[in-house]
């Protein structure tokens, strides 16, 4: 089995890790602080620690990292023997490709919200052409790799975001103006909304929720 490393366990990390976990598929996690390290993988029974000295000999290092720690890893970890995989959305992989030209670097950029996958599994990953097939086969044990241009991926998760947002202030708003209880408020916001709209992409709308639906359909 290939050696891999997993460098990030925040939320996204820890959802990667949760998943590889279910499908009993052992993954090396590096952190800085050891102690950080330790205190991750008592939650799972795949996940292996490793030391900064053995992350030179992985041959898969993936960069669940925020935006502005990946090329300050990169600087500082500087392996030609490795496969790097970019998984920042916002950052695009052929910049980093330029800037740093010895290392080989690809992209693997996850669609959605890092709860989901951990709650839920089943991912959905954007990759380029060219990527090593052992990558390839890694994520899909835990969802759907497609080829394309990664880099819609950014776009794809601002405006899913920034609509979601919109969407929660605006009926958060609407709520409060008509003075009702904040327990029902939040109520409304975290379990009805969101459970509608997942309901309405899958074509599984109650009786109510399909007449408020129709109504929506008539006014425009």
């Amino acid at each position: 089995m290939k050696s891999i490393a997993l460098v990030g366990i925040g939320r996204l990390g820890k959802a990667l890790v949760k998943q590889w976990d279910n499908v009993n598929q052992k993954i090396g996690i590096y952190h800085p602080s050891n102690e950080k390290v330790n205190l991750f993988i008592t939650n799972f029974s795949n996940g292996i620690p490793v030391s900064a000295d053995k992350l030179p000999k992985m041959e898969t290092i993936i960069l669940a990292l925020p935006a502005e720690k990946v090329k300050e890893f990169l600087k500082l970890h500087h392996y030609t023997n490795s496969t790097y995989v970019n998984m920042a959305t916002s950052v695009q992989t052929t910049v980093l490709q330029k800037e740093f030209p010895n290392l080989q670097i690809v992209s693997m950029k996850f669609v959605g919200h890092a709860q989901d996958l951990y709650l839920n599994g089943n991912g959905y990953f954007i990759t380029e052409q060219g990527v090593p097939d052992n990558i390839i086969s890694l994520f899909s044990k835990i969802g759907e790799v497609r080829k394309g241009n990664p880099d819609v991926v950014y776009e794809i998760n601002k405006l899913a975001t920034y609509y979601g947002i919109k969407a929660a202030v605006e009926l958060e708003k609407e709520l409060k103006s008509k003075n009702f209880d904040p327990v029902v408020i939040e109520r409304a916001l975290i379990s009805i909304a969101p459970e509608v709209m997942k309901a309405y992409l899958k074509g599984d709308l109650g009786h109510f929720a399909r007449s408020v639906a129709e109504q929506m359909q008539k006014q425009e």
